[in-house]
């Protein structure tokens, strides 16, 4: 089961086995990271899992950060930037069909 939780109280839960949107708030704070629960545990969805939902490979936005190493980059900054970048297949899709049109014309 995949869910959001919006603030101290309020979860929206998804209907099917889909990630909510990935938001760039998601770096904020405030458990604003789409979680995962099964009968055993409920935990956060992790950069990485993250960014394998945008079409980005592994580690993508493992970069450095405040003069430290890429290796030490906290995940907050990460995930802000997974929420404000759009999905690479959904780009490609887009491109590729604007492209075939200035084709033809």
């Amino acid at each position: 089961m995949l869910f959001e939780v919006k603030g101290a109280e309020a979860v929206r839960l998804a209907d099917k086995p889909l990630s909510p949107t990935l938001k760039a708030r998601m770096g904020t704070g405030g458990n604003n990271v789409p979680c995962i629960a099964n009968l055993l545990y409920v935990r956060k969805l992790t950069p990485k899992e993250c960014e394998r939902l945008q079409g980005f490979p592994d580690d993508w936005t493992k970069i450095p950060y405040r003069n430290k190493p890429a290796e030490q980059c906290p995940d907050s900054p990460r995930y802000k930037a997974i929420g404000n970048s759009m999905a690479v297949p959904v780009m490609r899709w887009i491109g590729t069909r604007l492209s075939d049109y200035l084709q033809q014309a």
